[in-house]
């Protein structure tokens, strides 16, 4: 059944961004479009087909960080391999949430405790989230009279500041204070055994406290002894985001819309901010409004949909196709092995 409730959310996904892109199409194409596609600049093109290879590579490097930061070990190609599949389930998942459970799972398939993988997974997003504010932030000092002005922009703008300030407050506290999480995950257990999710409560607590003190440990390693390894892993998440953000802009450079380097990169880190929590698999539909809002002062209306499909090509779509292969592979292997425990996480 989830295989299958996974498969309706890619058609979603899908589905939405072609109804969207659609509609685009329908209210700012004109000949003038055509004839811009016929003059867009190739060398932008490969440059952005650059950035998404290092953008691969980099994630799959980023992983072996945190991995080893936590005193384990793991393979390039297999941390690629890992990377691709959880980021194919952050697209097709509402709020981009799938990947981080899922990769938590296949990292202890590989043999790493739940704990560690629950360690390397949220200092991953940390890392990356990090990045992504100080963007906003950045954005917020170039282009504030932008999301002022725009009523929709400011409430979105708002509500995402406040999240990323609450959740990441939550996890460094659970972090750092293990007995405010280990009374949460009574509470938790408590909960879902009277739902009927969790048969034995007292074996909950006791698994989510080892995990929870393995993740704390392998925590504090990081501004230990493997210090090394968080550096690295947050220089990636540098270089991923930086890619993400000059993706965007090289593809405006490329279809010949004039927009300077620091107006680019605040209007691209701007978008990338709004898009994080939308509750539509790959922010799917949400994310073609959000970009009409902030780049339609910027780029001409009959290049709108054209930016837009460019950017969902390279940014999602080619990520989707290859994840979706890598993850098809990779549990039609562990299927054959154990295809009862693979139906119940997927």
């Amino acid at each position: 059944m989830k295989i299958v409730n996974n498969i309706r959310r890619l058609i979603l996904f899908v589905s939405l961004s072609i109804v969207s892109l659609v509609l685009i199409f329908l209210f700012t194409a004109s000949r003038k479009t055509v004839q811009a596609l016929g003059d867009v600049t190739h060398s932008y093109l490969l440059f952005v087909v650059g950035l998404c290879i290092v953008e691969f590579v980099i994630e799959g490097v980023r992983l072996v960080f945190f991995v080893r930061g936590t005193g384990e070990r793991i393979r390039l190609l297999e941390a690629l391999k890992l990377a691709s599949i959880a980021i194919f389930f952050n697209l097709i998942t509402p709020f981009s949430f799938g990947g981080q459970p899922l990769l938590v799972y296949i990292l202890r398939k590989e043999g790493i405790p739940s704990g560690k993988g629950s360690t390397i997974v949220i200092t991953r997003l940390l890392t990356a989230s990090l990045f992504i504010f100080m963007g906003a932030i950045f954005a917020l000092v170039f282009f504030g009279h932008l999301i002022s002005s725009v009523a929709a922009l400011r409430t979105t703008f708002f509500i995402t500041g406040i999240l990323f300030i609450f959740l990441a407050g939550l996890t460094v506290t659970g972090l750092l204070l293990p007995r405010m999480m280990t009374a949460v995950a009574r509470r938790l257990g408590r909960l879902l055994h009277h739902l009927h999710l969790v048969k034995d409560e007292e074996l909950f607590l006791t698994k989510s406290i080892q995990h929870l003190y393995i993740a704390r440990n392998s925590f504090q390693a990081y501004f230990g002894h493997r210090f090394g390894y968080l550096v690295g892993g947050t220089l990636c998440s540098g270089v991923i985001y930086f890619s993400q953000v000059l993706m965007l802009w090289a593809i405006l450079c490329g279809l010949g819309v004039p927009i300077g380097f620091i107006e680019g990169f605040a209007l691209s880190a701007l978008f990338l901010f709004l898009i994080v929590f939308a509750p539509t698999p790959g922010s799917s539909g949400l994310g073609e409004i959000i970009f009409v809002i902030i780049f339609a002062g910027t780029v001409p209306k009959y290049l709108l949909g054209v930016a837009i499909l460019l950017w969902r090509f390279f940014y999602q779509y080619l990520v989707a196709f290859l994840g979706g292969i890598v993850t098809a592979k990779y549990f039609s292997d562990l299927l054959v092995k154990d295809p009862k425990e693979i139906e119940k996480r997927l």
